[in-house]
């Protein structure tokens, strides 16, 4: 693989990260702006589940960029 096509993946996924940060954010807002009720009810369980979802999912792409940052 050259080092052209290497950089266009590394960018594809820094924008999938970026896109990723901006859901889990909203997701994090809306938790947050939930009454303290509704957030122990089913919805705020799955409104935490999908946060630690995504987050594992940023961590995940923050490691193909450096793995990708290593052979560029």
């Amino acid at each position: 693989m050259n080092k052209a096509r290497r950089k266009a993946i590394m960018e594809a996924v820094k924008k999938i990260e970026d896109l990723v940060q901006s859901i889990y954010d909203e997701e994090q807002e809306a938790y947050d702006n939930m009454p303290e009720g509704l957030q122990e009810s089913e919805n705020g369980l799955n409104s935490v589940e999908a946060q630690e979802n995504l987050e594992a999912a940023i961590d995940a792409l923050e490691e193909a960029i450096s793995y990708l940052e290593d052979i560029c």
